[in-house]
């Protein structure tokens, strides 16, 4: 009795925790697109540039979110969190000195030199940003499938899932509110960068790898052939078969991307579509944004 009790605790403390520490995440990757309206105003940096940037980085994201889903089933996940979210939050407080670093690299403050050299600094702190948040799913999922019964994984998902349209939508109105009374696009990155640190911190101390870094055994319905012959061939093995041989993972991933197409459509673009064309303050803009995310985080639940 005692031992179900604890891991109850436990199990619950490690589902809040992922779920808050993955919306730290988002608070240090989708905090550019509140920025675009301001330094589009600012430096004169056009839509097109912002596209060309957004469309690289997402692919970039893609790849990385594969590579580190497959690091996360050898890797603590605690550790992984906290290295992914740490190096998102230092990349954060680099890209609000961006324009000093064009300017110490170009001479100048402005003309086509400076912006052709602002719009390569953003895209190589970007690409950087995106390689480390690729480490935030896969860990993420990797506790959950540890501390939650199979019968109960599709419930408890569904709530941790939660998490990125939370932290979407919570970074949206913070950074809307930072541009509206502040007009300053560098606060979008170093604010969020300063909450995601203490995040940091909030994951070393709440989250665990597994119920046995605890003290507690293991869920028995989670055993694979992998616990009986964890060698590297075998992994491969298993990745082969149960991942790129396995055509419902390839049925969801391209549904997941016909819904992303939309999701990111809205938080990457919404706020400046409507703040550019339709004449929106952009706080307002930025709160739109994030009711179309909490909204989407409620329903898919």
């Amino acid at each position: 009795m005692k031992t179900n009790k604890s891991f109850n605790y436990w199990q619950w403390r490690m589902i809040i925790g992922s779920m808050i520490g993955y919306s730290m995440f988002y608070f240090v990757r989708k905090n550019f697109s509140f920025a675009m309206p301001a330094l589009s105003d600012e430096y004169g940096i056009t839509n097109t540039s912002f596209g060309v940037i957004l469309s690289l980085v997402g692919i970039i994201y893609g790849v990385s979110k594969l590579i580190n889903g497959v690091i996360a089933d050898r890797a603590n996940a605690t550790w992984h969190l906290v290295i992914g979210l740490s190096a998102s939050v230092a990349i954060n407080f680099a890209f609000g000195w961006s324009a000093k670093l064009s300017t110490l690299i170009t001479g100048q403050t402005g003309g086509e030199d400076f912006i052709g050299m602002m719009v390569t600094v953003m895209a190589v702190l970007l690409i950087i940003n995106n390689i480390f948040q690729g480490c935030g799913s896969g860990p993420c999922q990797r506790i959950i499938v540890h501390w939650v019964e199979p019968k109960r994984l599709s419930t408890m998902t569904s709530i941790w899932n939660t998490s990125h349209s939370i932290g979407a939508g919570i970074v949206s109105v913070i950074c809307g509110y930072i541009i509206g009374t502040y007009g300053q696009w560098q606060l979008c990155f170093w604010i969020p960068a300063i909450i995601a640190a203490a995040g940091v911190f909030f994951m070393i101390v709440t989250l665990r790898d597994t119920p046995t870094s605890v003290g507690l055994p293991e869920i028995k319905e989670t055993k694979t052939e992998l616990d009986d012959n964890d060698s590297p061939e075998a992994f491969k093995a298993f990745l082969k078969k149960m991942v790129f041989k396995n055509p419902i993972i390839w049925i969801l991933a391209l549904s997941n991307f016909c819904i992303y197409v939309i999701r990111f459509t809205i938080l990457e673009w919404g706020t400046s579509f409507l703040t550019q064309y339709k004449g929106f303050e952009i706080d307002l803009s930025a709160n739109i944004v994030a009711m179309s995310e909490l909204a989407g985080g409620a329903l898919g639940t």
